[in-house]
């Protein structure tokens, strides 16, 4: 069912099967916003995380993910010159103020989390 504008709730259920998503109507908007800036499709491969898939994907305990308020999310055809867009934009359009960017595996951490501090790293 679609929950946003381009996003549906399959797109950011956790990727183990359980069903788990917390919808987020924040995170929503912004990944919304950053679609339409970037003109292309934007792709969830991470989205709420149940603690058991937390752990075996590798995640932090105190994981944006496990709250709903997280998506990693890449472009098709990613490189890095997309994935670096993909930040900058994450940053500059939609306003997000926690990213994380991989340039080996082409994708972006975003969340909205006002329980962790705000920042930008490099995976």
């Amino acid at each position: 069912m679609k929950v946003s504008k381009y996003f549906s709730d399959y797109e950011l259920t956790c990727r183990c099967g359980c069903g788990l998503y917390i919808p987020n109507q924040e995170l929503l908007t912004k990944l919304d916003m950053l679609r339409e800036a970037i003109g292309q499709a934007v792709l969830v491969t991470s989205g709420t995380r149940c603690p058991g898939w937390n752990l075996k994907v590798g995640g932090k305990p105190s994981s944006a993910h496990l709250a709903g308020e997280a998506a990693d999310i890449t472009t098709l055809n990613a490189g890095v010159f997309e994935t670096i867009k993909l930040f900058y934009l994450a940053v500059t359009a939609a306003g997000f103020n926690r990213v994380g960017i991989d340039l080996k595996k082409f994708f972006i951490h975003v969340d909205v989390a006002k329980t962790l501090p705000p920042g930008f790293w490099v995976y």
